[in-house]
């Protein structure tokens, strides 16, 4: 394929090796190229180093100067990593195709939309190389950007319905917390009735109370952080290098600790209201509860 200079940007290639194609090269229509990762794996062994080889393409000899790979996250580059890139105009010139050119890509600047420009970019194209501005059959364009906001939709829908079902589990988490610590005071009331009876304070019975529900919160918060982390293990050793969509997944350390702190901190509040049910036990009720 012949490209120019900014083609590296558009199309997300990394250079692994060497350099990609420059200003000079197209001037002086060099002929260099720039391999994909899968050619130079079928061509060169490992640990040679291929920047300054050469290879032969229907007859003429172009200098390798770099090599690229691409990481779209699709699972589909193989193929674009089995191409060959050189300057455009060294491709102009040895096909005997000068000025022309089969398709070009472009970006657009941050906030500003595609699919807004679309219609002015194929009016303008269209005048100038003489196509009926009627005529479906002038230019075909590809604008991903509709694509694109598909996907994010969705990823943005699955985000919520995280949060949604991450919220409920804490819910679910603190009431359970609370409905422990009343069964916990209920089965207590006598031995707290006995601590009344023998002087303590209504302030050491609910710090009692909170540090036994900021315990089983901390532990309970802990395990299930543990327990999540070993999930996403799970997952990542199942999904492989094969997927590249769904490879390396993890979890946000900041939103895990800040969940489990939140978790720490409601649970142990939820633990007052059995708290000061038991500082406010009468000790000789108490020491009669069956």
């Amino acid at each position: 394929e012949g490209h120019v200079p900014e083609m590296i940007k558009i199309d997300d290639r990394t250079i692994m090796e060497g350099r990609g194609i420059n200003q000079r090269d197209m001037e002086e229509e060099r002929k260099i190229v720039v391999i994909g990762n899968r050619v130079r794996a079928q061509l060169f062994k490992k640990d040679d180093t291929v920047i300054g080889e050469r290879i032969k393409i229907k007859g003429g000899e172009y200098l390798i100067v770099g090599v690229f790979k691409i990481d779209r996250g699709d699972g589909e580059t193989d193929d674009d990593e089995n191409g060959i890139l050189m300057p455009l105009s060294t491709a102009q010139r040895i096909t005997n195709r000068p000025n022309r050119v089969a398709m070009f890509m472009c970006t657009m600047q941050e906030g500003q939309s595609a699919t807004a420009l679309e219609p002015d970019l194929l009016a303008f194209l269209k005048e100038r190389h003489r196509i009926h501005p009627d005529d479906p059959r002038g230019f075909w364009v590809n604008n991903v950007e509709e694509e694109f906001l598909q996907v994010a939709n969705l990823f943005t829908g699955i985000k919520l319905l995280i949060w949604f079902v991450g919220v409920g589990s804490l819910l679910f988490g603190i009431l359970g917390v609370g409905n422990i610590m009343l069964i916990v005071v209920k089965d207590r009331t006598k031995e707290i009735g006995i601590r009344k009876a023998l002087g303590a304070t209504p302030w050491s019975i609910i710090s009692m109370i909170l540090m036994e529900s900021a315990f089983i919160t901390t532990v309970a918060g802990y395990l299930g952080l543990v327990f999540s982390i070993g999930v996403v293990a799970l997952m990542k050793a199942a999904v492989g290098e094969g997927v590249n969509m769904f490879k390396n997944p993890e979890i946000d350390l900041g939103v895990a600790i800040g969940a489990t702190l939140v978790l720490i901190i409601a649970g142990t509040l939820t633990g007052l209201i059995p708290a000061m049910q038991a500082a406010n036990v009468n000790p000789v009720e108490a020491l009669k509860d069956e």
